[in-house]
Protein backbone atom coordinates (compact mmCIF):
# COMPACT_ATOMS: atom_id res chain seq x y z
CA UNK A 1 0.00 0.00 0.00
CA UNK A 2 1.25 3.49 -0.87
CA UNK A 3 0.63 5.83 2.06
CA UNK A 4 1.12 9.61 2.11
CA UNK A 5 3.26 11.49 4.62
CA UNK A 6 1.45 13.03 7.56
CA UNK A 7 -0.72 15.94 6.51
CA UNK A 8 -0.84 14.84 2.84
CA UNK A 9 -3.43 12.97 0.80
CA UNK A 10 -3.13 10.68 -2.22
CA UNK A 11 -6.15 10.04 -4.47
CA UNK A 12 -7.36 9.10 -7.96
CA UNK A 13 -4.75 6.48 -9.01
CA UNK A 14 -4.51 5.68 -12.75
CA UNK A 15 -2.30 2.92 -14.23
CA UNK A 16 -0.24 3.18 -17.41
CA UNK A 17 2.41 0.78 -18.75
CA UNK A 18 5.45 1.64 -20.89
CA UNK A 19 7.95 -1.05 -21.93
CA UNK A 20 6.49 -3.46 -19.35
CA UNK A 21 7.03 -0.92 -16.59
CA UNK A 22 4.00 0.07 -14.53
CA UNK A 23 3.40 3.74 -13.70
CA UNK A 24 0.68 5.01 -11.38
CA UNK A 25 -0.36 8.65 -11.65
CA UNK A 26 -2.35 10.23 -8.82
CA UNK A 27 -3.45 13.44 -7.15
CA UNK A 28 -1.49 14.84 -4.19
CA UNK A 29 -2.64 17.58 -1.84
CA UNK A 30 -2.38 18.52 1.81
CA UNK A 31 -2.44 21.21 4.46
CA UNK A 32 0.78 22.79 3.25
CA UNK A 33 -0.35 22.68 -0.40
CA UNK A 34 -4.16 22.55 -0.72
CA UNK A 35 -3.89 22.89 -4.51
CA UNK A 36 -3.89 19.43 -6.09
CA UNK A 37 -0.89 18.40 -8.18
CA UNK A 38 -0.14 15.19 -10.08
CA UNK A 39 2.57 12.79 -8.94
CA UNK A 40 3.76 9.50 -10.43
CA UNK A 41 5.22 6.36 -8.89
CA UNK A 42 6.34 3.06 -10.41
CA UNK A 43 5.14 -0.32 -9.21
CA UNK A 44 7.43 -3.33 -9.65
CA UNK A 45 6.48 -6.98 -10.09
CA UNK A 46 6.74 -7.60 -6.34
CA UNK A 47 4.37 -4.75 -5.51
CA UNK A 48 7.03 -2.30 -4.33
CA UNK A 49 6.50 1.42 -4.96
CA UNK A 50 9.13 3.94 -6.01
CA UNK A 51 9.17 7.32 -4.20
CA UNK A 52 6.48 9.55 -5.76
CA UNK A 53 7.76 12.31 -8.06
CA UNK A 54 6.08 15.39 -9.51
CA UNK A 55 4.50 14.79 -12.92
CA UNK A 56 2.32 17.85 -13.56
CA UNK A 57 1.56 21.10 -11.75
CA UNK A 58 -0.50 24.09 -12.85
CA UNK A 59 -1.47 27.37 -11.13
CA UNK A 60 -4.84 25.75 -10.37
CA UNK A 61 -5.98 22.48 -8.79
CA UNK A 62 -5.50 19.23 -10.75
CA UNK A 63 -6.78 15.73 -10.00
CA UNK A 64 -8.03 12.50 -11.66
CA UNK A 65 -5.12 12.03 -14.16
CA UNK A 66 -6.26 9.55 -16.79
CA UNK A 67 -3.25 8.61 -18.98
CA UNK A 68 -3.55 6.94 -22.40
CA UNK A 69 -1.73 6.57 -25.71
CA UNK A 70 -2.91 7.63 -29.17
CA UNK A 71 -1.06 7.64 -32.50
CA UNK A 72 2.33 7.10 -30.88
CA UNK A 73 2.03 9.80 -28.22
CA UNK A 74 1.12 9.60 -24.54
CA UNK A 75 -1.56 11.93 -23.18
CA UNK A 76 -2.98 12.89 -19.81
CA UNK A 77 -6.53 14.09 -19.16
CA UNK A 78 -6.48 15.61 -15.65
CA UNK A 79 -9.45 17.28 -14.03
CA UNK A 80 -9.03 21.08 -14.20
CA UNK A 81 -12.43 22.18 -12.90
CA UNK A 82 -10.94 25.05 -10.92
CA UNK A 83 -9.87 26.59 -14.24
CA UNK A 84 -13.35 25.89 -15.70
CA UNK A 85 -11.78 23.86 -18.49
CA UNK A 86 -11.28 20.32 -19.72
CA UNK A 87 -7.62 20.15 -20.79
CA UNK A 88 -5.50 17.58 -22.62
CA UNK A 89 -1.75 17.24 -22.04
CA UNK A 90 0.88 15.54 -24.22
CA UNK A 91 3.99 13.89 -22.78
CA UNK A 92 7.20 15.65 -23.80
CA UNK A 93 9.51 13.50 -21.68
CA UNK A 94 7.64 10.67 -19.99
CA UNK A 95 6.63 10.56 -17.18
CA UNK A 96 7.59 13.94 -15.69
CA UNK A 97 7.31 16.55 -18.44
CA UNK A 98 4.00 17.46 -20.13
CA UNK A 99 2.71 20.24 -22.37
CA UNK A 100 -0.85 21.44 -22.80
CA UNK A 101 -1.92 20.02 -26.15
CA UNK A 102 -5.44 21.46 -26.21
CA UNK A 103 -8.22 23.01 -24.19
CA UNK A 104 -11.08 20.74 -25.20
CA UNK A 105 -13.98 22.58 -23.56
CA UNK A 106 -14.01 25.96 -21.82
CA UNK A 107 -16.34 27.60 -19.31
CA UNK A 108 -17.56 24.36 -17.70
CA UNK A 109 -17.71 23.13 -14.13
CA UNK A 110 -16.83 19.57 -15.17
CA UNK A 111 -15.35 16.92 -12.87
CA UNK A 112 -13.61 13.59 -13.46
CA UNK A 113 -13.73 13.61 -17.27
CA UNK A 114 -13.00 10.10 -18.55
CA UNK A 115 -12.14 9.07 -22.14
CA UNK A 116 -13.11 5.83 -23.85
CA UNK A 117 -12.47 4.92 -27.49
CA UNK A 118 -14.40 2.31 -29.47
CA UNK A 119 -14.31 1.66 -33.21
CA UNK A 120 -12.87 5.07 -34.00
CA UNK A 121 -15.35 7.03 -31.90
CA UNK A 122 -14.17 8.78 -28.73
CA UNK A 123 -16.50 9.18 -25.77
CA UNK A 124 -16.03 11.49 -22.80
CA UNK A 125 -17.95 10.85 -19.58
CA UNK A 126 -18.00 13.69 -17.05
CA UNK A 127 -20.04 14.87 -14.09
CA UNK A 128 -21.23 18.32 -13.13
CA UNK A 129 -21.66 20.92 -15.89
CA UNK A 130 -24.30 22.69 -13.82
CA UNK A 131 -24.79 23.57 -10.19
CA UNK A 132 -22.28 22.47 -7.55
CA UNK A 133 -24.63 19.76 -6.31
CA UNK A 134 -24.80 18.32 -9.83
CA UNK A 135 -21.19 17.14 -9.54
CA UNK A 136 -22.38 14.15 -7.52
CA UNK A 137 -25.59 13.23 -9.33
CA UNK A 138 -25.44 14.23 -13.03
CA UNK A 139 -23.43 12.30 -15.65
CA UNK A 140 -23.02 13.80 -19.11
CA UNK A 141 -21.48 12.35 -22.27
CA UNK A 142 -19.71 13.97 -25.22
CA UNK A 143 -18.45 12.29 -28.42
CA UNK A 144 -15.87 13.09 -31.12
CA UNK A 145 -13.78 11.52 -33.85
CA UNK A 146 -10.51 12.14 -31.97
CA UNK A 147 -9.41 13.14 -28.46
CA UNK A 148 -9.02 16.69 -29.79
CA UNK A 149 -12.67 16.96 -30.76
CA UNK A 150 -14.69 18.86 -31.67
CA UNK A 151 -16.74 17.42 -28.83
CA UNK A 152 -20.50 17.14 -29.29
CA UNK A 153 -22.91 16.80 -26.33
CA UNK A 154 -25.10 13.73 -26.09
CA UNK A 155 -28.72 14.53 -26.90
CA UNK A 156 -29.91 13.00 -23.59
CA UNK A 157 -27.56 14.84 -21.21
CA UNK A 158 -27.51 14.35 -18.32
CA UNK A 159 -27.71 10.64 -19.17
CA UNK A 160 -27.67 9.68 -15.46
CA UNK A 161 -29.34 11.54 -12.58
CA UNK A 162 -28.50 9.40 -9.57
CA UNK A 163 -26.29 9.99 -6.51
CA UNK A 164 -25.45 6.28 -6.38
CA UNK A 165 -23.79 6.01 -9.82
CA UNK A 166 -23.27 9.27 -11.69
CA UNK A 167 -19.79 10.67 -11.00
CA UNK A 168 -16.98 8.74 -12.76
CA UNK A 169 -14.63 6.64 -10.62
CA UNK A 170 -12.02 5.45 -13.13
CA UNK A 171 -11.44 4.27 -16.68
CA UNK A 172 -14.06 2.13 -18.37
CA UNK A 173 -13.37 -1.61 -18.32
CA UNK A 174 -13.87 -4.07 -21.18
CA UNK A 175 -14.64 -7.65 -20.05
CA UNK A 176 -15.41 -9.91 -22.98
CA UNK A 177 -18.22 -8.18 -24.84
CA UNK A 178 -19.25 -6.15 -21.81
CA UNK A 179 -18.36 -2.52 -21.12
CA UNK A 180 -18.25 -1.62 -17.42
CA UNK A 181 -18.21 1.93 -16.06
CA UNK A 182 -16.94 2.54 -12.50
CA UNK A 183 -18.87 5.30 -10.73
CA UNK A 184 -18.91 6.90 -7.31
CA UNK A 185 -21.71 6.07 -4.91
CA UNK A 186 -22.22 9.38 -3.12
CA UNK A 187 -25.43 8.64 -1.23
CA UNK A 188 -23.69 8.59 2.16
CA UNK A 189 -21.04 11.20 1.31
CA UNK A 190 -18.79 12.23 -1.55
CA UNK A 191 -16.85 9.22 -2.84
CA UNK A 192 -18.13 6.79 -0.23
CA UNK A 193 -18.16 3.65 -2.41
CA UNK A 194 -17.80 2.46 -6.02
CA UNK A 195 -20.60 1.23 -8.23
CA UNK A 196 -19.86 -0.83 -11.35
CA UNK A 197 -22.34 -0.29 -14.15
CA UNK A 198 -22.75 -2.33 -17.34
CA UNK A 199 -23.29 -0.09 -20.36
CA UNK A 200 -26.11 -1.65 -22.36
CA UNK A 201 -26.63 1.12 -24.96
CA UNK A 202 -24.12 3.76 -26.05
CA UNK A 203 -24.94 5.75 -29.18
CA UNK A 204 -25.02 9.43 -30.09
CA UNK A 205 -28.72 9.58 -29.23
CA UNK A 206 -29.29 6.87 -26.60
CA UNK A 207 -27.68 5.65 -23.38
CA UNK A 208 -28.57 3.01 -20.83
CA UNK A 209 -26.57 1.35 -18.06
CA UNK A 210 -27.34 -1.24 -15.38
CA UNK A 211 -25.71 -1.37 -11.92
CA UNK A 212 -24.16 -4.81 -11.47
CA UNK A 213 -21.76 -4.67 -8.49
CA UNK A 214 -20.28 -2.40 -5.85
CA UNK A 215 -17.16 -1.94 -3.74
CA UNK A 216 -17.57 -0.62 -0.19
CA UNK A 217 -14.87 0.71 2.16
CA UNK A 218 -15.18 -2.32 4.46
CA UNK A 219 -12.67 -4.12 2.20
CA UNK A 220 -10.02 -2.79 4.63
CA UNK A 221 -10.19 -2.31 8.39
CA UNK A 222 -10.65 1.31 9.36
CA UNK A 223 -11.48 2.61 5.88
CA UNK A 224 -14.48 4.94 5.66
CA UNK A 225 -14.57 5.62 1.89
CA UNK A 226 -13.23 4.30 -1.42
CA UNK A 227 -13.81 6.32 -4.58
CA UNK A 228 -11.52 5.59 -7.57
CA UNK A 229 -10.72 2.21 -9.18
CA UNK A 230 -8.46 1.32 -12.11
CA UNK A 231 -6.84 -1.85 -13.41
CA UNK A 232 -4.70 -3.39 -16.10
CA UNK A 233 -3.73 -6.99 -16.88
CA UNK A 234 -1.52 -7.26 -13.77
CA UNK A 235 -2.76 -4.80 -11.16
CA UNK A 236 -5.81 -3.23 -9.60
CA UNK A 237 -5.45 0.11 -7.81
CA UNK A 238 -7.97 2.01 -5.72
CA UNK A 239 -7.82 4.79 -3.17
CA UNK A 240 -9.38 4.85 0.27
CA UNK A 241 -10.00 7.18 3.18
CA UNK A 242 -9.52 6.09 6.76
CA UNK A 243 -9.58 7.60 10.22
CA UNK A 244 -6.12 7.99 11.75
CA UNK A 245 -5.63 8.95 15.43
CA UNK A 246 -3.54 12.10 15.75
CA UNK A 247 -3.20 13.82 19.09
CA UNK A 248 -6.26 11.91 20.30
CA UNK A 249 -8.39 13.27 17.43
CA UNK A 250 -9.76 11.12 14.59
CA UNK A 251 -8.66 12.80 11.37
CA UNK A 252 -9.45 11.56 7.84
CA UNK A 253 -6.45 10.35 5.82
CA UNK A 254 -6.18 8.80 2.38
CA UNK A 255 -4.01 6.21 0.63
CA UNK A 256 -4.14 3.45 -1.95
Amino acid sequence: MLEPPEGMHYADPFIFEVNERTYVFFEVWGKSNPKGIIHVSTLDAAGHWSPPALALERPYHLSYPQVFSWRGDIYMLPESRHNRTIELYRSVRFPNTWECAAVLIEGVDAVDATFFEREGCWWMFTAGLGRAEDRLRHLSIFYAQSPFGPWQPHTSNPVVDDLSRARPAGSLIVIGNQLIRPAQDCRSCYGYAISWNRIDVLTESAYHETPIASLSPNIRDGWVAVHTFNQNARWQVFDGKRLVPRRNIQVPDSAF
